[in-house]
C-alpha cells in the first residue's frame, strides 16, 4: 500500500491577537450568497495558528496551511506573511 501526499489546504487570513510565543489567532473572512434572497453577506471563523518559524504583528495578512494536530486547539500552521 503506497502513501499518497495530499496537497495541503492554503488560507489567506488576517493576524487578529498574538497569545504566547508561538500561537496567534487568525481571522477567516469570506463572502456568501443567501439562497433564498440572494444577498450577499461576509462570514468569519477565527483559527489559533502554530507561528513558530515566522515573526508576524496585529493586522498582518498571512498564508495558513492544515497540518496535523499541534496542541489541543491548534490544527494550522503560518505558511508566509503576505503584509
Amino acid at each position: 500500500m503506497s502513501k499518497e501526499t495530499k496537497d495541503k489546504k492554503l488560507t489567506f487570513g488576517t493576524v487578529t491577537s498574538i497569545s504566547g510565543e508561538n500561537t496567534v489567532k487568525v481571522r477567516i473572512e469570506s463572502t456568501l450568497v443567501s439562497k433564498l434572497y440572494s444577498k450577499r453577506y461576509k462570514a468569519h471563523k477565527s483559527f489559533l495558528v502554530d507561528s513558530k518559524d515566522v515573526k508576524v504583528e496585529v493586522g498582518d495578512g498571512v498564508l495558513i496551511e492544515e497540518t496535523m494536530p499541534i496542541s489541543k486547539k491548534k490544527r494550522h500552521k503560518i505558511n508566509k506573511k503576505i503584509s
